[in-house]
């Protein structure tokens, strides 16, 4: 579930140790077709297919899901019940008098079992001690109670502000921990016009129930509108893209340094794979092989200008059938750049050989080959090569359950999930990162961020003019950091939250009242190990 990433290692449901089991992939269809009336337009599809590749829903008999209809309390038990993985044994008696008793005859547990165990893990308490309404529609706010309540989420810190008000002293609370959480940034219209007393849609219980996933695509296209697909990409669900570095051959496929500007404009995430498209075998040709294109890789981050430690993803791009046959290889890549900047792309026989041998930190895993084992418990990214199209562009999707899957850390001043107060100025600089850096003197100016994950790292610039800033990690003050220095230098790591647990943070940074009037407060980029949210 997106419960707790919309992502790893598990803010889903955020920490409730059942549910990690259940956010692994499944062994079940590795390609699930689509509902007939969720096209891949739609902002809910892919959390929708997600539930129906994880036999969570299965929609209507005429191939329907009927994304904008209401779903019944009691329907929503069975849904939540069967994302969390809970154990309905038939022998539960239920508290409500008002909830039936074997209403589908494909499923006798259907619904007071569930109704019942979901009273007792706590995840409802019913209208009363007795009733429980049960065709009664679910309403937003009720979805989102009993969610944040399933995931055991965690107070945010006392300054945090979700972008809606005090809506009920029952609810609030609740909805603004799933906020923090992120559980709600999918939801079209959350802001302070949410209606948190309408009826939840089929299609919105599906995106909040999907609160520890995200979802993107990889594709080979480089004549592209990129902000207008960008913008289509986002509008669909999806919010992260895997591409080839630039090196030889097919460079009709290999992604660009306008494209990652744009990509960064729009708040989309990337990560990288590597390939040899003269040579999709490369993998079988041993260490020196595996050694000179992990030496490639790192060139090719540096054309791009983005950082080498920056993972890179490399390819085994057949259905190997015996994983000693790639082992030289990785060994090799390994040789050159440290195992945590290592990813592997490959079927199941790969993916389990390189985990297993200590060769990658990162793991995807595609359904191009027939793999009767299923998805790999250790892959925290699938690729499903079933199609689709996105403004224009010929894509496969791709579903990650982990904050940190490989993408690149650094997040550049321009990410319009930075928020900021006060008056920013963008000045343009070649010898900063992304050949640019923000920089305000408004008294109190801030930048605040909000991710999941466990790692932020805060690059400035420093020189005559910056001046003084106060760092505050989860809305605890932390550091007080001065930018002065006699000549200016750019991408400077002013400031490390260091490791944290795995989990939602808030990092914000506040140019200090004890700064002078002419001092500045420089922003040049994040390095973020995680997933970075929309925030409020």
């Amino acid at each position: 579930m997106r419960l707790p990433t919309r992502g790893g290692s598990c803010v889903a449901f955020l920490c409730v140790p059942v549910l990690v089991l259940f956010l692994l992939f499944t062994s079940s269809a590795l390609a699930v077709s689509s509902f007939s009336d969720v096209p891949d337009t739609h902002p809910y599809a892919p959390a929708i297919n997600d539930l129906k590749g994880r036999g969570i829903i299965s929609g209507f008999a005429d191939g329907t899901f009927q994304p904008n209809s209401q779903m019944t309390r009691q329907q929503f038990a069975k849904v939540i019940v069967k994302t969390l993985g809970l154990t309905v044994t038939g022998d539960e008696t239920c508290p409500f008098s008002d909830v039936g008793q074997g209403l589908s005859a494909g499923d006798p547990f259907y619904p007071d079992k569930y109704v019942a165990v979901c009273a007792a893990a706590g995840i409802t308490t019913g209208k009363t001690a007795s009733a429980f309404d049960p065709n009664g529609d679910v309403t937003r706010a009720q979805l989102i109670t009993m969610v944040a309540r399933a995931a055991g989420l965690a107070d945010p810190p006392a300054s945090y502000v979700p972008p809606f008000g005090d809506f009920s002293e029952a609810h609030y609370p609740w909805a603004r921990k799933a906020a923090y959480a992120g559980l709600l940034d999918g939801l079209q219209g959350m802001g302070p016009s949410f209606n948190f007393f309408a009826s939840a849609t089929r299609g919105e219980v599906a995106e909040v129930l999907t609160g520890d996933r995200r979802y993107g695509v990889d594709y080979s296209m480089t004549k592209v509108d990129w902000p207008t697909f960008f913008r289509r990409l986002k509008a669909s669900g999806r919010d992260f893209v895997g591409r080839y570095l630039p090196w030889k051959g097919a460079a009709w496929r290999q992604v660009s340094k306008a494209e990652l500007q744009a990509a960064t404009a729009a708040g989309v995430d990337f990560f990288f794979w590597f390939e040899d498209s003269d040579n999709h075998f490369a993998a079988r040709n041993g260490f020196a092989q595996g050694a000179a294109d992990a030496q490639e890789a790192l060139r090719a981050l540096e054309r791009l200008g983005v950082p080498t430690d920056t993972p890179v993803y490399y390819t085994v791009d057949f259905p190997a059938s015996d994983g000693s046959e790639i082992d030289d290889y990785f060994r090799g890549v390994v040789s050159v750049v440290p195992v945590s900047q290592v990813g592997v792309y490959g079927n199941y026989v790969t993916i389990d050989w390189i985990y297993e041998h200590g060769l990658a930190t990162y793991f995807c895993q595609s359904n191009a080959w027939p793999q009767p084992q299923g998805w790999h418990p250790q892959a925290q990214m699938r690729q499903d090569v079933t199609g689709l199209w996105i403004g224009g562009v010929h894509c496969d999707r791709l579903t990650v359950t982990a904050d940190d899957f490989g993408q690149c850390r650094r997040r550049e001043q321009s990410d319009p999930r930075f928020h900021y107060t006060g008056t920013w100025s963008s000045i343009g600089q070649t010898l900063a990162s992304g050949g640019s850096y923000a920089r305000s003197s408004t008294p109190g100016a801030s930048a605040t961020v909000y991710f999941r994950g466990t790692r932020l790292d805060w690059i400035a610039v420093k020189g005559l003019t910056p001046g003084v800033a106060d760092v505050y990690l989860d809305g605890v003050k932390k550091a007080t950091i001065d930018l002065a220095a006699p000549a200016s230098t750019y991408q400077v790591n002013a400031w490390s939250t260091g490791s944290l647990p795995e989990g939602n943070h808030m990092v914000e940074i506040v140019r200090s009242s004890s700064s002078a009037p002419d001092k500045r407060l420089t922003l040049d980029a994040l390095d973020i190990w995680g997933t970075m949210r929309t925030g409020p």
